[in-house]
């Protein structure tokens, strides 16, 4: 838990924000990285700079890996899927 705590502590500080936080393609409001489902290459560049930074802070696993690649992985999967299917479970903001 102190390490699940570290992340949104970090994402406070403002010399973190750049890596902690992005801006949610879904509702335009500021969210936690590892909440966020990746928009850019600058979005996996940061992904990474968030792990080694947590890395650093925690010495442990952090607990927030499995969650963002399932929460990615969901939407390319129910991307294709209303691609093949004409369903609407892909959620796109834009």
């Amino acid at each position: 838990m102190k390490a699940v705590a570290k992340a949104y502590e970090l994402a406070l500080r403002p010399e973190f924000e750049a890596i902690m936080i992005v801006r949610s393609h879904l509702t335009g409001k500021k969210v936690n990285r590892s909440a966020h489902i990746h928009q850019s290459i600058d979005d996996l560049i940061n992904k990474s700079r968030m792990g080694r930074l947590l890395g650093r802070e925690t010495g442990c696993c952090f607990q927030r890996c499995v969650g963002m690649d399932a929460l990615n992985a969901l939407s390319i999967v129910t991307y294709n899927i209303d691609e093949k299917r004409d369903t609407n479970y892909f959620i796109n903001a834009s």
